[in-house]
């Protein structure tokens, strides 16, 4: 019972965020690919015979197979199994039992008639056959043998070990048999009556009568050898962390450019596949718990669908980007001394950097400790992670207030500061592998220009892709700065065509940007925001009381007609908006700027002027929402109001405005207006603070001037 409700638990989340589980499960794995680290990796090009440009020593521990030596050792292991020689026995049995028929198939007529004496031919029968079975030499080979061989009877199949004294003694080439009958013959005084032709018969007759009864196995002895080889335990070259490999100006062997060739190797030609998977589930879980802990903890921890994507392909793309060039600044270290330092040129703080332009210091803390992680895996180099990790972490916090390229650059070489004072204190716990400059002070100088110069290259980064998450749909604060400009097309078109719009509109971005700033919310995006709010009143701007000039166009029209011109400004702007390409939280201000509330004036006038209350449907005289959805929207919704009831009032002391801004503010918050938006009462009464030290500097009450009454009275 207890499995089933748990499985029907999975199912519905599986069912609600299935597309977020993609993007992590495609995150990870793409994660893993990059911790095989055979994706981006480099090595320093020597060949044999080429001289070392400095010392090179082994950036991890290696243990490799040596297979020059491996192949040697082998093939001397082989070398030494003897080659195996199988004895047929009865070879030279069956030629002594089938003497006389052999002898007489064997020879030619004429030989016949010379061996038909008697004699002869018992003399000759008698040296051939003492010779085939002499047992003190029973093994003929047809040439002579090694020192030592394995001798195998395929008749009994028993095998016996030759040794060199053994074959000496008991063993010869048919030839040699030959050469022994054929002088034992002529050794006989009976052969006095032999002519050579004789002889030469005899030696032909010997020639296919004693053969040899050894044979060379060439497959048995191959076999052997082989088997042999593959028992052999291969020979290991061990390389520990640290070690020299090459020293400058030393020329370069194989053995050299076989260790360079396999430190590579060991990073790059193996794909451990259950390495790759354990680790994409790591990294899968590892993200899900930091998510889980930021969702339940930071109110700013919240991502979209789309965020998720954009995040999780960046986290990917950057963390691909240091590899690379991590791997590429490593394998060109060995360069030249000056190269070792090129590792710390790293732009570590450009993805926090980044992150920060778009996404919340919690979202983008989150985003940098993974790629942290990923790093650490992928680098193999614990600290240099850590590094990264606290100089993005610095970067990002700098990147909290932008208002031109500079302030980049400043995060940047903030970045870059962390990262210098990390570098040197790494090299202190000796926990980084230094090079030994001649002078210290020269090492510490290049640490700290090839630090800074990270962070340069940082700033670089961010402002190089600024623009494409801008095409994203993301609004950068520097984009911000773009749009409060006043040669902005639709802010032009509000200078001219509403004037008293536009004033509106300035005013109301002072009190959101002070707002805002009180209770730690965006203030740039709620000033640039708040300055297009409006900019539907541009279509109609004579409907709206602040650019009312003379007659009221209001007073010939019914209530309804009132409220739905009026209401349509959002409508318009909306259009205006998205025509001009705004960002897409700017063009959500619009309508969330006056959410669902009533346009109280003209549904007063309504029941006023209705003779039953029930033909007044207030929906009528309500704006089509939605309601803010940020803190910004809604400190834009009430800064809206304030502004416009503060004008109507004219001069008014501190209490009046205070007391103002309380209602004003109540009416909101009782309406349901701020029921989306996560404010809380210690926000909301920050923001009327806020308000009102606007609104006294705005609408403050002047002096009477003696000779300004004297010209008007006159």
């Amino acid at each position: 019972m207890i499995l089933v409700q748990l499985w029907d638990e999975i199912r519905i989340v599986l069912g609600r965020y299935y597309r977020s589980f993609f993007i992590l499960i495609g995150m990870s794995l793409l994660m893993g690919l990059l911790s095989q680290g055979s994706v981006f990796d480099f090595r320093l090009a020597l060949k044999e015979g080429e001289v070392s440009p400095q010392d090179i020593k082994a950036h991890s521990d290696l243990k490799v197979i040596d297979e020059a030596s491996t192949e040697r050792r082998r093939e001397a292991i082989g070398a030494a199994i003897r080659d195996v020689y199988d004895f047929d026995a009865e070879a030279s049995t069956s030629k002594i039992a089938n003497y006389d028929k052999l002898i007489r198939d064997q020879i030619s007529n004429e030989d016949k008639l010379f061996l038909s004496n008697t004699v002869r031919f018992a003399i000759l029968k008698a040296t051939i056959v003492t010779r085939l079975s002499d047992s003190r030499r029973p093994w003929i080979f047809r040439e002579n043998p090694p020192d030592a061989v394995n001798l195998r009877d395929i008749g009994t199949g028993q095998e016996t070990t030759l040794t060199k004294s053994m074959i000496e003694s008991q063993a010869q080439t048919a030839a040699a048999a030959r050469a022994e009958v054929l002088s034992s013959l002529r050794a006989l005084k009976s052969t006095r009556k032999w002519t050579s032709n004789h002889f030469k018969a005899v030696q032909s007759l010997l020639g296919k009568l004693i053969s040899e009864n050894v044979s060379f196995n060439p497959v048995e002895s191959s076999t052997r050898r082989e088997e042999a080889k593959v028992k052999v335990e291969p020979n290991f070259l061990e390389v520990k962390k640290g070690e020299m490999l090459l020293r400058e100006g030393q020329r370069v062997d194989k053995g050299h450019v076989f260790l360079l060739r396999s430190f590579h190797e060991s990073r790059t030609n193996h794909f451990d596949v259950v390495e790759f998977l354990l680790f994409a589930a790591l990294f899968a879980f590892i993200t899900l718990v930091l998510y889980s802990v930021g969702r339940r903890n930071f109110k700013k921890f919240r991502m979209s669908l789309r965020d998720q994507l954009v995040v999780g392909s960046f986290l990917v793309a950057s963390s691909g980007v240091l590899s690379g060039l991590y791997f590429l600044f490593r394998s060109a270290r060995e360069a030249s001394m000056v190269a070792t330092m090129l590792v710390y040129l790293l732009p570590v703080g450009f993805a926090g950097m980044t992150l920060r332009l778009f996404a919340s210091m919690e979202i983008t803390t989150f985003c940098v400790i993974l790629q942290s992680i990923a790093m650490a895996w992928i680098m193999k180099d614990p600290y240099f992670a850590l590094m990264g990790l606290c100089a993005c972490l610095a970067g990002a916090a700098r990147m909290r207030r932008i208002s031109q390229r500079m302030d980049v650059f400043r995060a940047g070489l903030t970045s870059g500061g962390v990262f210098c004072v990390m570098i040197l204190i790494g090299l202190g716990l000796n926990t980084i592998e230094g090079q030994a400059f001649e002078s210290a002070w020269i090492k510490v100088v290049l640490i700290i220009l090839f630090s800074l110069g990270s962070g340069v290259l940082s700033a670089g980064f961010v402002l190089a892709i600024q623009p494409l998450l801008e095409n994203l749909g993301y609004t950068t604060d520097l984009r911000l700065m773009e749009l409060s400009r006043t040669d902005h097309p639709l802010l032009k078109d509000l200078i001219l065509k509403a004037p008293g719009t536009y004033f509106h509109s300035f005013t109301v971005s002072q009190l959101a940007e002070k707002a805002a700033d009180a209770i730690h919310a965006n203030g740039l995006f709620a000033r640039v925001a708040s300055l297009y709010h409006d900019v539907g009143k541009t279509k109609k701007p004579q409907y709206f009381i602040e650019n009312i000039k003379g007659e009221n166009k209001h007073d010939k029209l019914v209530p309804t007609m009132s409220a739905l011109i009026i209401s349509n400004h959002v409508k318009d702007g909306i259009e205006l908006a998205m025509e001009h390409k705004l960002p897409v939280n700017i063009i959500e201000i619009i309508p969330q700027h006056h959410g669902t509330s009533l346009i109280s004036y003209f549904y007063d006038k309504a029941t006023k002027s209705a003779e039953n209350m029930s033909d007044v449907n207030e929906q009528d005289f309500r704006y089509a929402g939605p309601k803010p959805q940020t803190k910004e929207a809604a400190i834009i919704l009430m800064a809206d109001a304030v502004e416009a009831t503060a004008k109507a009032m004219g001069n008014s002391s501190e209490d009046q405005l205070r007391q103002m801004v309380h209602k004003t503010i109540q009416r909101f918050f009782l309406d349901g207006q701020l029921d989306e938006c996560d404010l809380s009462l210690k926000d909301l009464a920050a923001i009327g603070s806020a308000f009102l030290q606007v609104l006294q500097g705005v609408y403050h009450n002047r002096i009477d001037y003696p000779h300004l009454k004297q010209k008007t009275n006159s």
